[in-house]
């Protein structure tokens, strides 16, 4: 199954609009910031300011909304950390829930960017997601009892390694991997698929919904793919550094 995380918006919707003609699944997962053009982080210089989704986009998501067969995801509520946007030349600032510099945020105020972030989608485009996708796929163990606690199905866990979709509690867990990767999603970004369509359209012809998967038991191998994922995030910011 396809994850279409919708950050910048390369169009007025055209290839979300053929990606909903299709007519299966597939998931968009949305920053519930880009639904509120009024909000201050496209007055502060945290995004462009217009950044967030023209007209003909919020008019496409409101379809997705009304057909079962798509999947919203939420990717927390502002999507960055305004702490590493102060330093954001030497490291990346596009992460919520945690991050590897500052404090670790408690339960109840991711359970607050989660809940915060969810009422906007729910106001905007009449759906509840559910499924939670972390900024950035950075996220720790109070994210996770933060998203049982406000009752999502699913979370999305970046893969560098394959394994199977396995649950933790309530929650199953979607590694998400790249495209022509063996994990069960695969993910990119909407500008990201630009050229590629028709290699990303394929992907939703023939995907399954998310009831279908099969759910193991957490492997010994997620622990150790959210080291790497960690380390390789932590590389990425030293080599701005450098």
């Amino acid at each position: 199954m396809l994850d279409v995380h919708l950050e910048r918006c390369d169009d007025k919707g055209e290839r979300l609009r053929k990606m909903l003609e299709i007519g299966e699944s597939f998931i968009i997962s949305i920053p519930p910031v880009l639904l509120l053009p009024e909000h201050e982080t496209f007055r502060n210089g945290v995004y462009p300011n217009d950044y967030y989704y023209p007209k003909e986009i919020v008019e496409v998501l409101e379809e997705c909304a009304k057909n079962k067969n798509i999947v919203f995801g939420q990717q927390g509520y502002t999507h960055y950390c305004p702490e590493c946007f102060k330093s954001k030349e030497k490291r990346d600032p596009w992460h919520e829930n945690r991050c590897l510099y500052g404090d670790k945020k408690q339960v109840e105020e991711q359970l607050k960017i989660i809940s915060t972030g969810r009422k906007i989608i729910e106001d905007k485009l009449k759906v509840t997601p559910y499924m939670y996708v972390p900024p950035n796929h950075q996220f720790d163990g109070n994210t996770l009892i933060a998203a049982k606690k406000a009752g999502y199905n699913y979370f999305a866990e970046r893969a560098i390694i394959n394994f199977a979709p396995y649950s933790d509690g309530d929650l199953i867990i979607l590694p998400e991997g790249d495209i022509g990767s063996k994990t069960e999603v695969v993910y990119t970004h909407y500008d990201q698929m630009k050229g590629r369509e028709g290699e990303y359209f394929e992907e939703i012809r023939f995907s399954e919904p998310l009831h279908s998967l099969d759910i193991k038991i957490k492997p010994v191998l997620a622990e150790l793919n959210r080291g790497l994922v960690t380390a390789r995030k932590i590389f990425r910011d030293a080599v701005k550094n450098f």
